[in-house]
This record gives C-alpha cells, sequence and structure tokens, in this order.
C-alpha cells in the first residue's frame, strides 16, 4: 500500500504505467524531496510550468541571523536539484537544467525539463538506491577508516559538478579546523538572535513535525527535549555544544570541505548539487554524514577556514564522514505542502 503521508516511504514501483511526463517530474519530485537541507528547513517549492518544472526558494524558511544572505537556503535548494538529477537518470531520463530563467522573479532558481533518454552508470543505481537511506548522522562515528578509492571517488564526483572536495589532514590542520568549529559554536549561542532563531526551528522529541530538528540532535533527553525551544531561546549553551562538536569532529575518520572558485548563487546551486551526489554515494558505502557549517556561518571566520585548508576560493560546506550505528530520517515535509499552483489553470507537461 502507498504511504504517501511518509516522504521517506516512497519506492520506485509505485511509478504509475505509462506515465506522462508531467506525472513522471511529479513522481521524480519525491526523491528531490529528500535532499538535505540548512537546519532541516527545506526551503523549496516547486511549480509545474510551461514544459516542466520550476524550483523556487522558499524565503519564508530563510534564516536571517544564521544565512543572511541565503546561501545556504540556496546550496539547499541546489541538493534538491542533485537527488532530482540522480533519481531522473536512474530511470533513463536525462535533465535539461536552466537555471534562473527570469531574472524578474528571484526565487526561481531553475526551470527543468525531461531531456534524451540516458544509460544510468552504477554509480547512479547505487546512489539512487541510498536517496531513502540517506541520514544526517548526528552520533560518533565508529573507528574504522573510509576507504581510499571511496575518498577519490568523491572527490572527482566534486570536479564534475565544477566545485573543489578537500580532507582535513594532518592533527594539526585538524586542530584548527575544529578549533573554529568550537569558536563559532561559542559565538553563535551568545547571540540572543541566533537562539531566537535556532528556537523556531527546534521541536520536542516526540513531537509531530515535519521539518526542523529534535530536541535530541542537540543532545536533549527525552524530558529536557520537552521545553527545547524555551531552552534554546533562553540559555547560552555554547560551551556544551562546542564540547560535542570538538569531539565528533575530532574523532570523525573524515573532515572535509567542500568549496567553489567563485561565491556567486550559481556557485551555490553547483555546490548543493555537488553535496547532494557526494552523501548519496556515500551512503551507497554505508559511509553517514553529518553538517559542522558553523565557522562558513560567521563571515570573518569563513575566510580563515580557506586559510587553514590553504585553499583559494570559497569554502561552503563542512563535512564528517564515517561509519556509525543506523539513526531514524530527519521529519520531511509531504510533496501537497512543497507543490505551488501552476502559473495558468492547467499543467501544461504532457
Amino acid at each position: 500500500m502507498k504511504d504517501l503521508s511518509n516522504a521517506w516511504a516512497i519506492r520506485e514501483e509505485w511509478l504509475p504505467e505509462n506515465a506522462s511526463r508531467g506525472d513522471l517530474l511529479e513522481f521524480l519530485l519525491h526523491y528531490s524531496i529528500l535532499a538535505p537541507s540548512s537546519y532541516n528547513t527545506q526551503p523549496w517549492h516547486f511549480r509545474f510550468s510551461r514544459n516542466g518544472v520550476d524550483l523556487l526558494a522558499d524565503r519564508s524558511r530563510s534564516l536571517e541571523s544564521i544565512d543572511p544572505e541565503d546561501r545556504e537556503l540556496i546550496i539547499s535548494c541546489g541538493s534538491a536539484l542533485g537527488n532530482l538529477d540522480v533519481a531522473a537518470e536512474h530511470f533513463g531520463l536525462g535533465l535539461q537544467v536552466a537555471l534562473f530563467p527570469d531574472h524578474s522573479e528571484s526565487d526561481l532558481l531553475a526551470h527543468v525539463e525531461l531531456g534524451r533518454p540516458v544509460d544510468p552508470g552504477i554509480d547512479v543505481t547505487l546512489m539512487f538506491g541510498a536517496i531513502t537511506k540517506r541520514r544526517n548522522h548526528l552520533l560518533e562515528f565508529f573507528e574504522n577508516p573510509i576507504p581510499e578509492e571511496l575518498l577519490d571517488l568523491l572527490v572527482d564526483m566534486a570536479r564534475r559538478e565544477g566545485v573543489w572536495l578537500r580532507f582535513v589532514s594532518g592533527d594539526a590542520t585538524r586542530a584548527e579546523i575544529v578549533g573554529l568549529i568550537e569558536q563559532a559554536d561559542r559565538v553563535q549561542w551568545a547571540n540572543p538572535g541566533f537562539r531566537r532563531e535556532l528556537a523556531r526551528w527546534v521541536h520536542p522529541n516526540r513531537k509531530w513535525a515535519v521539518d526542523g530538528l529534535s530536541g535530541a540532535a542537540l543532545g536533549m533527553g527525552e524530558f529536557v527535549s520537552r521545553a527545547a525551544p524555551f531552552i534554546v531561546r533562553r540559555f547560552d549553551l555554547g560551551r556544551r555544544r562546542a564540547a560535542h562538536d570538538r569531539d565528533v569532529a575530532w574523532h570523525a575518520p573524515v573532515l572535509a570541505v567542500l568549496g567553489s572558485d567563485g561565491d556567486s548563487e550559481s556557485d551555490w546551486i553547483a555546490a548543493g548539487r555537488a553535496v547532494s551526489k557526494i552523501l548519496l554515494r556515500a551512503r551507497a558505502e554505508d559511509v553517514a554524514a553529518s553538517f559542522l557549517n558553523q565557522p562558513l556561518e560567521i563571515p570573518e571566520m569563513r575566510s580563515q577556514v580557506s586559510d587553514r585548508m590553504q585553499q583559494s576560493g570559497f569554502p561552503q560546506v563542512i563535512l564528517r564522514l564515517g561509519f556509525g550505528v543506523d539513526v531514524s530520517p530527519s521529519p520531511c515535509r509531504s510533496m501537497s505542502d512543497l507543490l505551488l499552483p501552476p502559473r495558468n489553470s492547467a499543467r501544461q507537461v504532457h
């Protein structure tokens, strides 16, 4: 039985036979919405338009204190586009993607149409199978090393998307990056505006939610999590958060920075598409990941990440990678919440 109320339960056999191009695009979007997003805000909308579907930024989910330029918001939307790339290719379909097709509509990030048939390779098959299994893994990882050949593949995948992926090597460099993460935690939590904004997206552990973070994501037990929004809003938990992030970052088998040579909205989209595919390919090998982007959310610290990595360009994402226990998926909005009415009264994709 189809359970469309649970976005993570989507199955490829649910694709209708003889589906129209419009129905096929809508089916593929069920995989797109399972992409990672900043603080699990899921800041995207979709709208059927002309011969395809539009990807739009949902600015009502902007993080004004954490992400004032909407950089992470657009990276998140790029990740949704990356998932869509993988899902379409798995079903033997290429995509034609036009970025920023109408500059009079600032929220319109991409227009997507189905392209020519393609032959999916083994990597696409593996990535597609990982879409419903990908998780944001906030627990500690095992000590098992990640195979070098997989790391090389992830670097190559980033390059193909027009961005770069660099691994933090050496204890001295790792100590510097971990130190920046700790410092950023303390700076952010000391800011009442950050705490108010974060509190909007934090929910008690057992509360039914379709977005945001549970209290458990911040290390809160069941009882304490019932007051999670109040606690986050009123108390500076920076020292506690910094200690936790120091431990998980220092002991992660791999700490990595993904970045781009430029820092335009197109670069942010490219970074998001790359992050999506890298996390899926890693998950296909049972490698989990989580984000430690705090230093990148403070302008004066973002350049320090590049300096410590001795890497020119603009860091966009900090990742930790490793093997760990299975965790539950993040809450996810349903497709019905994410589809905007088409510009005209009837869908135009046939």
